[in-house]
């Protein structure tokens, strides 16, 4: 058993509903995971009870070795990361007496008493608290107050002070937590209210972008919770962040995760999707007590993972939402009383108990091509669960679903649909199985006379997996295929390894070699698409680069709002 990595864990997570480390080892061959796990938690427990800590430990056995995980004092996490790592490799020390010393000196040098007490203090009276490596802060929105981590106040000195909560979601998921987002924030100005918001694009404030990049970690989060002028927050919260280091509040009013499909697998312990399920419902512990989970029904691991870890308590209130009301599973909870959301006769119908509530028809809510795009039918659903939790009213829920539309400056990069040539674009972030799925089938719903699909993938997905991804596209049955290479995607293949394997697919499932393209980059791609399309024509461009430089490249040759 050998250390491939320790980390702090700086709040509720995966592992642990506190702060803590986390060290994830492999296991060389032969040996005995349940043995050695074991003999990790007793080193663990003897050191954490001399060094009077919490007594708590966890460990997940994953496919080539574990993570293991301890809580620690808010103020020695970097010490915890170095006794986790410890009771891996114990030959880093003679004796246990030699390493407890040693834990115990670097403890005292880490120790800060003056942010330990404020954490404590802000515990006792429900404070919204947030921290990192420089900053420590108190309240969110206007009421936020900052102060160097090593300057900070006494606890005495801040009773009379007004420290406020504001409204804040969580939104995970596979597919659809940017979208369910920047919905929920959609609705949230159609309030009237101020809102900050986390993507995989940036952060922004009232719908204007503050910063560019994946903002979608416990970073991102705290930088829209302590800005002044934000009275709700709908924070993006990506799987990497959640696993990493955790979530940087547990006051959230309401949770959603959209679905788990199979993506980024193998990666930080998540083995299969029951792993990613359990790691995606994580999200729960930064929900306040009586705080909304959101979750879909009509996802089998997420309902399966859901029972298994037992959720269904009192302190947490789930609702569910499903495009189908015919769904066994869905029905079982309606008939329960749950709240729930789902699409009858063509209209979003949200129910709690016995009141049920009309919000609107779905040829009203223009993103989901009216009904057409289910994966938007979805997003739209647990948007408006969500958005009852934050205690938004039914005419800004409406309202934002009719004003929120599928293009680049409400919805940049998922099913942005521009007129070009007579024909049509349809520009999206697809990437993974399921959202190529769902937008093939989009395309096969709208007409055209001819249609095109780009396509390619990241070099670290198995040949299965990208074999898989060219047979969905294949169900377009397209008039054309343009595979492109991303070179900084290749992630340890060689150039034209990607391709080929996707032409291999497509040729094996009947697809004729003429109408294959292979394109070296994707910027390529995207010209030989815009090019091709003409009066009546659809071509779906899916951008795994850069979704701004494919954009305004298909705006120099006359691309227009659809």
């Amino acid at each position: 058993m050998r250390v491939v990595e320790g980390r702090r864990l700086t709040g509720p997570n995966w592992l642990l509903r506190t702060h803590g480390a986390a060290v994830q080892v492999a296991y060389d061959p032969g040996e005995v995971h349940a043995t050695l796990s074991k003999t990790w938690k007793a080193r663990v427990m003897s050191m954490t009870t001399a060094l009077g800590w919490p007594q708590q430990a966890r460990l997940r056995v994953h496919q080539g070795g574990a993570t293991f995980a301890l809580a620690a004092p808010i103020d020695l996490l970097n010490t915890a990361v170095d006794v986790a790592e410890w009771a891996v490799e114990p030959e880093r020390f003679d004796r246990t007496a030699d390493a407890r010393r040693t834990f115990r000196e670097a403890a005292k040098a880490e120790a800060n008493p003056a942010f330990a007490a404020l954490a404590e203090f802000a515990w006792e009276l429900d404070l919204p608290f947030l921290w990192d490596e420089k900053v420590v802060s108190l309240g969110f929105g206007a009421s936020c107050l900052c102060w160097p981590i090593g300057d900070l106040p006494e606890p005495s000195e801040l009773y009379d002070r007004p420290f406020q909560t504001i409204p804040v979601a969580l939104v995970t998921g596979t597919n659809g937590k940017t979208t369910t987002s920047r919905l929920l924030a959609h609705m949230a100005r159609c309030e009237g209210l101020h809102v900050g918001n986390t993507s995989t694009d940036g952060w922004s404030v009232d719908e204007h972008t503050v910063e560019e990049g994946d903002w979608t970690g416990p970073g991102a989060a705290r930088k829209v919770l302590r800005d002044p002028r934000v009275e709700v927050a709908v924070l993006e919260t990506a799987r990497g962040g959640l696993l990493r280091r955790g979530l940087a509040t547990n006051l959230a009013s309401v949770a959603v995760v959209t679905n788990v499909s199979n993506d980024h697998l193998g990666e930080w312990g998540v083995d299969d999707l029951d792993d990613m399920a359990s790691a995606k419902l994580s999200i729960r512990r930064g929900l306040r007590p009586g705080g909304k989970l959101v979750l879909n029904a009509g996802n089998s691991p997420l309902v399966r993972v859901a029972r298994d870890e037992d959720i269904f308590v009192p302190t947490l209130n789930t609702a569910w939402f499903c495009a189908d009301p015919r769904d066994r599973t869905f029905d079982e909870f309606l008939r329960s009383g749950a709240e729930t959301a789902c699409v009858r006769d063509g209209v979003l119908v949200y129910q709690c108990g016995p009141h049920r509530e009309y919000v609107l028809a779905l040829s009203e809510a223009a993103f989901t091509f009216g009904g057409q795009a289910r994966h938007n039918v979805e997003n739209a659903l647990a948007a408006v669960l969500a958005a009852r939790g934050l205690g938004l009213g039914w005419p800004a829920i409406r309202d934002g679903l009719r004003s929120f539309a599928s293009n680049p400056a409400d919805n940049p990069g998922r099913a942005n649909v521009l007129a070009l040539n007579g024909g049509k674009v349809m520009l999206d972030f697809a990437h993974n199985a399921d959202g190529v799925r769902s937008i093939v089938q989009l395309a096969r719903a709208l007409p055209a006379t001819r249609r095109l699909i780009t396509l390619g993938q990241a070099g670290d997905r198995s040949d299965e997996a990208i074999a898989e991804l060219a047979l969905i596209a294949r169900e377009l049955d397209a008039d054309r295929y343009l595979l492109k290479e991303t070179e900084h995607y290749l992630r340890g293949r060689t150039l034209g390894e990607v391709t080929g394997l996707m032409r291999k697919a497509l040729m094996g499932a009947g697809v004729d070699e003429a109408r294959i393209g292979v394109h070296m980059d994707e910027a390529t791609a995207v010209e030989a698409a815009a090019a091709w399309v003409q009066a009546g024509d659809l071509a779906v461009v899916l951008v795994h680069d850069s979704f701004s430089a494919a954009l305004k490249a298909l705006q120099a040759r006359g691309a227009t709002p659809a």
